[in-house]
């Protein structure tokens, strides 16, 4: 499928499994270079090795702040600018509602927002200084 992607720029955080990985191999397919990122260095390196030269891999874990900042930073060195931005991590530990702790909770909430938040707004200002993104 080509969605007018080629010659883009994109960020995956999460990017070694699962949907990221998929979304990551969808848009290398496409044109993208991408830059993906998980906890595991040599699981991330491995990934992007799956996919192609257009995708590189680091070690970053976007469940805090700092991280996903780091990561963003990482992305931008090497692609320049980024013109997508993927946010994708890990949820909460599976379990059911009375045994979840509120420290589970708040640890979700922390990766599922306020990372997201810090990564999107380190990226906009670049998205909007090339009117695209």
């Amino acid at each position: 499928m080509d969605l007018g992607l080629n010659g883009r720029t994109a960020a995956v955080a999460g990017g070694s499994a699962g949907l990221g990985f998929a979304t990551a191999q969808a848009l290398a397919n496409d044109g993208v270079r991408v830059v993906m990122c998980g906890r595991d260095a040599k699981r991330a390196a491995d990934a992007a090795a799956k996919i192609g030269n257009s995708c590189v891999g680091v070690s970053c874990d976007v469940s805090s702040v700092a991280g996903g900042e780091s990561f963003v930073e990482q992305a931008t060195k090497i692609l320049g600018s980024i013109d997508i931005l993927i946010l994708n991590s890990g949820g909460p530990p599976a379990g059911n509602f009375a045994s979840t702790s509120v420290e589970s909770y708040d640890k979700a909430f922390e990766n599922g927002l306020m990372s997201m938040i810090a990564m999107t707004k380190l990226v906009v200002p670049q998205m909007q200084s090339r009117k695209w993104g």
